[in-house]
């Protein structure tokens, strides 16, 4: 029967082996873990085995990464889910309740997450390192839309209105120089109604 997670690191060859080749190492006669995990679908699904008994198998993520690593290192496990199925918070007399609780005090080897890490935690639990990424957002509900009517002035900027009224007055001139004028009208007449002509092209506006 292999032995606790524990007493296998008492010995200084596997504590080396693990620290020279932690991607490929495993242990020669294996190794027994208490793993803590708390429920939390879909990430993690605890249940009471077959049976009863009060055994718990997990399933989930984060049950086919504790089987992979149980496989990697060659060590067996047995589940125990904190007595509060907290994640773990530092309580006012300085201990932590849930499964920081459980893995700070040994009672658990390692703990299931995925776990948010926060400097509290770090000084009592070591984290693996991260490779799940969540985001979260605060939603706010959407406002009406408001029509500036003055918003198709937006897009140009100084450099496109001179340009524009450079080219209004050029057309314009062209016209009154090369167009034909009413008798009844006056150069000045004709001249300022050509440009307000001009002007509500520019603007999409009807002639009335």
């Amino acid at each position: 029967m292999a032995q606790p997670l524990r007493k296998v690191l008492e010995d200084p060859d596997v504590v080396r082996g693990l620290q020279e080749n932690p991607g490929t190492y495993r242990f020669k006669n294996g190794a027994f873990l208490e793993v803590s995990a708390a429920h939390w679908p879909p990430h993690i699904v605890v249940e009471e085995a077959v049976g009863g008994g009060g055994e718990l198998t997990v399933g989930g993520p984060m049950a086919d990464v504790l089987t992979t690593l149980a496989d990697s290192l060659n060590f067996t496990y047995k589940i125990v889910g904190p007595g509060d199925g907290a994640w773990g918070a530092e309580l006012p007399n300085g201990t932590w309740s849930g499964m920081v609780g459980q893995v700070s005090r040994q009672e658990a080897d390692i703990a299931l997450g995925p776990f948010g890490i926060s400097e509290a935690r770090r000084k009592v639990v070591d984290f693996t390192r991260s490779f799940y990424f969540d985001d979260r957002s605060i939603l706010a509900s959407k406002g009406l839309p408001e029509v500036d009517p003055w918003g198709f002035l937006y897009p140009f900027t100084p450099l496109v209105w001179a340009a524009l009224v450079a080219a209004l007055l050029v057309d314009c001139l062209a016209v009154v120089v090369l167009g034909s004028r009413p008798k009844t009208w006056t150069h000045l007449s004709w001249a300022s109604q050509l440009l307000l002509l001009h002007f509500r092209i520019v603007l999409h506006q009807g002639i009335l």
